[in-house]
């Protein structure tokens, strides 16, 4: 499948690279902001391959991404502006203090009916999402 690359026109870097075969994978190459936000769904929904309502799995956040409340909030409305689009959102974050920030995200978007979930790895991520897209509540452990 075509692959999004982190450069375009030859000298601008792209914070991102997005795969997409049954789901649109999203790894973050560089700087996370509402700026690369919406330049990635924006990337997304040109790309050839993609489908209305696909699952997205998002993962490699940067290190040191501390965003303010107002810019989290404003990372969640990029995504709510597009929640008619996407299908259910994964995030993949390795950090413990990206649990806690996406978490925060995920409850600024669920009120208004986007779905989103916070996840540890790639594998629990993937069986939430389904091989079609379809989401899979994970077991209550």
């Amino acid at each position: 499948m075509p692959v999004v690359r982190s450069r375009r026109g030859g000298a601008a870097k792209i914070p991102y690279e997005i795969e997409i075969t049954d789901h649109v994978h999203l790894t973050w190459t560089g700087e996370l902001t509402c700026d690369t936000v919406r330049s990635a769904l924006q990337a997304i929904f040109q790309h050839t391959a993609f489908r209305k309502g696909m699952a997205i799995v998002s993962q490699n956040c940067p290190p040191n991404y501390n965003p303010s409340a107002d810019e989290l909030r404003s990372v969640a409305n990029e995504w709510l502006r597009l929640k008619e689009r996407i299908g259910p959102v994964a995030v993949v974050v390795e950090q413990d203090v990206h649990v806690g920030l996406f978490s925060m995200l995920r409850a600024y978007c669920q009120v208004e009916g986007l779905r989103i979930e916070v996840f540890r790895n790639m594998d629990e991520a993937l069986v939430w999402i389904g091989k079609d897209g379809n989401v899979f509540d994970l077991p209550q452990t």
